[in-house]
C-alpha cells in the first residue's frame, strides 16, 4: 500500500454519535465508520440515508452541532439514497464513498469578489490545503471536515477579531455566506464604536465648554480638548497665587 493510499475502513459504534445521526429529520438510517487518512490520522465518516442529497451537508452538520460535542461528530458526512447491504443484511463498507483526497474547485468557480471575500478564501485554502476557493465553493464539497471547519473557526475569530460560534460557519459554508456573517458581526462592532465615539466627544465637549465659561480672562482660548489637563494645572497655579 502506497503512502498516499488509505486503509480500508471499519464500523465502529459511537452509540451516540448514531443515535444523534438518526434523530435528525429525513433521516431513515445510519452508519458510522473510521479510517486512517493519507496523513496517519483517523478519520471517523457518517453516512445517512433519507435527506435529500441535493441540499448537501452542511445543514446536517449544523443540527449535529445543537446535538453532540464536537469530538462525537463525524469529520466527514455522506447522504446517500441507501445504506448498501451485503448478501447477508450487513452493511457493505467497501462500497461506500470516501472523502476525495484530491478535491478542489468546482468547474463553475466564481471569483472572490472583495477584499473581506478573497481574505476568507485564503484561509479555507490554508485550512483545506487546495489551490484555490471560489466565491460559491462549499467547503464540505471540497473535502473539508468538521474539524477543519473548527480550525476555520478558530482563524477567522483570530484574524477579524469576531467571536462567530461554530454553528454560524456551519450554516454558511462558503466564501461568500462567511463574508455576510463577518459583514453582519462587524457592522455590529462599528455600530457600537461609532455610539461610542459619538458619546465619548459628547462628554468632551461638555467638559470643554463648562472648563470654557470658567477660564479665567487670558489663559489661551484656542486650546483643545486634548490640553484639558494643562488647563486644570494653570488654574491650580493661578489659585495658589492669588
Amino acid at each position: 500500500m502506497s503512502s498516499g493510499q488509505t486503509k480500508p475502513a471499519k464500523a465502529v459504534n459511537p452509540v451516540e454519535t448514531v443515535a444523534g445521526l438518526r434523530a435528525l429529520p429525513d433521516v431513515r438510517d445510519a452508519v458510522v465508520t473510521e479510517r486512517v487518512g493519507p496523513a496517519g490520522g483517523v478519520q471517523v465518516l457518517g453516512y445517512v440515508a433519507g435527506p435529500d442529497p441535493v441540499a448537501g451537508t452542511a445543514e446536517l452538520h449544523r443540527r449535529l452541532m445543537g446535538r453532540l460535542p464536537q469530538h462525537l461528530i463525524p469529520d466527514y458526512l455522506f447522504i446517500l439514497e441507501e445504506i448498501p447491504l451485503t448478501p447477508a443484511g450487513d452493511y457493505d463498507l467497501k462500497v461506500l464513498p470516501e472523502p476525495d483526497a484530491a478535491s478542489g474547485p468546482t468547474e463553475d468557480y466564481v471569483e472572490p469578489r472583495t477584499k473581506l471575500e478573497r481574505q476568507i478564501a485564503d484561509l479555507m485554502v490554508e485550512v483545506l490545503r487546495v489551490p484555490r476557493v471560489g466565491a460559491h465553493d462549499v467547503f464540505f464539497a471540497l473535502g473539508g471536515s468538521s474539524a477543519q471547519m473548527f480550525r476555520l473557526t478558530l482563524r477567522i475569530r483570530e484574524i477579524f477579531n469576531v467571536q462567530l460560534e461554530l454553528q454560524e460557519v456551519f450554516g454558511a459554508p462558503t466564501v461568500e455566506g462567511v463574508a455576510a456573517l463577518l459583514l453582519q458581526s462587524l457592522g455590529e462592532k462599528v455600530s457600537e464604536r461609532v455610539l461610542e465615539r459619538q458619546e465619548k466627544h459628547r462628554r468632551v465637549a461638555a467638559t470643554w465648554l463648562w472648563i470654557r465659561k470658567r477660564v479665567p480672562p487670558g489663559l489661551p482660548c484656542g486650546a483643545q480638548p486634548d490640553d484639558l489637563a494643562a488647563v486644570e494645572v494653570i488654574k491650580a497655579q493661578q489659585a495658589a497665587g492669588a
